[in-house]
């Protein structure tokens, strides 16, 4: 879907940088934190219901982390009926022992007044809101953040399913200072995350690559081997490196030995690289 709406936006030549792609889930998770917070301080619920379809979304902070990482969990019903005695234990299902400050009923399906029972389960110490507009206004959200750089983009970080779970970067000597230098940054959309840059190898013919989770795994070095380098002085390697995601969890890095000006020509010899997170 990305692809077509891509080729898309290139046939009706539309500058690519004021177009932004954003899914349902998380311009869910874009209005809630626009949202006052007390109305998610606990976990929150999505049902959106059309056409015989039901879709649960539960959205959940981890508020011991910095910035705080935001998760969304979903599950879809398909052919569900309008019928109060199916919907009340779906919702029983997904809300058991967890504490709820609010719920959101979106979709022409919760139209009417079928639902009373399940509505009185769901107004039982939770607040309840009911409309249409919940992705769209997500998505203003999403967009205005992206174009502005909000602090508050910068106090939380989404993990969902098309998101990048870790941020992935390297060590590197700026004015003869160690330093962290960041390649992706955990949250950004797999299919969006790329970065090409330009460094000088210390010695040898390797460096590493460190990969921190946001999940709570710990951080881990992932070594970039250039076998064939030429042998050279150290520092006089000039190294031009394009890293990107192939899927969610799949990152791909191709490296170009660029040599060193005229003292060593560069071969334009090239290394194709892949590992998982």
């Amino acid at each position: 879907t990305i692809e077509v709406l891509t080729q898309a936006v290139s046939i009706m030549q539309l500058k690519a940088e004021h177009i932004l792609f954003q899914s349902y889930v998380e311009s869910f998770y874009h209005y809630m934190i626009h949202q006052p917070k007390e109305l998610w301080q606990a976990q929150v619920l999505l049902c959106d219901y059309e056409a015989e379809r039901l879709k649960i979304y539960r959205m959940e902070c981890n508020r011991r982390t910095t910035p705080m990482v935001a998760f969304v969990e979903d599950r879809e019903y398909p052919q569900m009926p309008e019928e109060d005695e199916r919907f009340l234990p779906i919702l029983q299902e997904n809300c058991g022992e967890r504490l709820f400050s609010s719920v959101y009923l979106i979709g022409d399906g919760f139209e009417g007044e079928w639902y009373r029972g399940s509505l009185r389960y769901l107004c039982r110490g939770r607040r309840v809101f009911r409309g249409n507009n919940l992705y769209s206004k997500g998505a203003c959200y999403g967009a205005r953040e992206k174009r502005l750089s909000e602090q508050t983009a910068k106090q939380y970080v989404f993990l969902g399913n098309d998101k990048l779970k870790a941020n992935i970067g390297m060590r590197v000597l700026r004015k003869g200072q160690e330093s962290y230098y960041a390649l992706l940054d955990a949250g950004t959309s797999w299919f969006e995350a790329q970065k090409q840059c330009e460094f000088i190898l210390e010695s040898g013919n390797a460096f590493s690559l460190i990969v921190t989770p946001l999940t709570g795994r710990e951080s881990k070095e992932v070594e970039m081997v250039l076998n064939n380098l030429p042998k050279r002085d150290d520092r006089a390697t000039k190294i031009k490196m394009s890293i990107s995601m192939k899927s969610e969890k799949e990152v791909s890095v191709e490296l170009q030995d660029m040599g060193f000006g005229e003292i060593y020509p560069a071969t334009n010899r090239t290394w194709q690289e892949e590992f998982e997170l």
